[in-house]
């Protein structure tokens, strides 16, 4: 019994060192061209050793592989408009979800998708496909950080896994730093993160993108206790700002479209939740769909802007 228990810590030690629990590295071929790879989804995978022509079909891989030196070929429409995607990779394709011809246009040597992607085996006949999914890893070096282990797993499936703990270290410090910009101990005030949707907002918790990591784990702001009760009851439910009126919180950070008035948009929210239009952030939801480091030390810049 002694025995089994040491091996089982043994074992949870060295998933835990992996940063991502049963995605990792297996093997790699004697010619060193073919590396292996234990994934979420579709078990143990071949993979080229250095991937040239990658498609990459989830916002948050796209900037977090070229924080890795990754070479890209294409990547989600989704963040077309991401002001951080443009900025870094200007000459990339951007790809509809089942647009097979243009995957096929690009010649990928490498496909990764969403764990939840409906079209895994049309893909999969094209190169191969790993993929990920986001949050559901039981052992992680990261706890509640999802974001980080997302940089994790394509950490693993480059090979650079040693820069990806560097990058993670790296922004562990600037987190303090960012957060000593402000006036203020955000710890001591409620904040909710809403999306707008084509009939209301969308509620986000902690760790989904579009702000929330900068809110809730940079910043420390606590969780609007209201606003999380309403999104556990109706998770994926659209809200007027009617449906605010008695919900409390001191501050919202709303990810707007693109042609809605950002001012228009603050005055009613601020009448809704009877906080000063100052409270209310609003940030361009284009911006702050992806949460990788990069777009992550953009968004910071823009809030805390927005909080001074």
């Amino acid at each position: 019994m002694i025995m089994k228990i040491k091996i089982l810590m043994l074992l949870a030690g060295v998933l835990i060192l992996t940063g991502c629990s049963n995605f990792r590295e297996t093997s790699v071929s004697e010619d060193g061209e073919v590396r292996r790879l234990m994934t979420d989804n579709e078990g143990e995978v071949e993979i080229p050793a250095d991937p040239e022509r990658m498609v990459l079909m989830r916002p948050v891989d796209v900037l977090n592989a070229h924080l890795l030196d990754a070479d890209i070929a294409a990547v989600t429409e989704s963040v077309r408009g991401n002001e951080f995607v443009n900025e870094h990779l200007g000459d990339v394709s951007f790809i509809g979800e089942a647009d097979f011809e243009a995957v096929r246009g690009v010649d990928p040597d490498l496909i990764v998708l969403s764990g939840q992607h409906m079209h895994r085996a049309e893909y999969g006949e094209i190169a191969p496909v790993i993929s990920l999914n986001y949050n559901d890893e039981f052992f992680n070096s990261y706890g509640d950080r999802v974001y980080l282990m997302q940089l994790a797993k394509m950490g693993v499936i480059l090979g650079e896994q040693e820069q990806a703990a560097a990058l993670t270290d790296d922004w562990m410090e600037r987190m303090t730093e960012h957060r000593r910009a402000l006036t203020f101990d955000p710890a001591e005030h409620e904040a909710a993160v809403l999306v707008e949707g084509a009939e209301g907002f969308f509620i986000y918790d902690e760790f989904s993108a579009y702000g929330t990591e900068i809110m809730y784990d940079l910043l420390g702001f606590d969780v609007a206790g209201d606003f999380r009760g309403l999104r556990e009851a109706e998770p994926f439910e659209q809200h007027p700002p009617a449906a605010f009126r008695d919900l409390g919180t001191d501050y919202v950070l709303v990810n707007k479209h693109p042609d809605t008035e950002a001012g228009d948009l603050a005055a009613e929210l601020s009448a809704a939740l009877s906080i000063p239009e100052a409270r209310v952030l609003v940030v361009e939801a284009e911006d702050f769909i992806t949460n990788d480091l990069i777009s992550l030390e953009g968004q910071a810049r823009i809030i805390i802007e927005k909080l001074e």
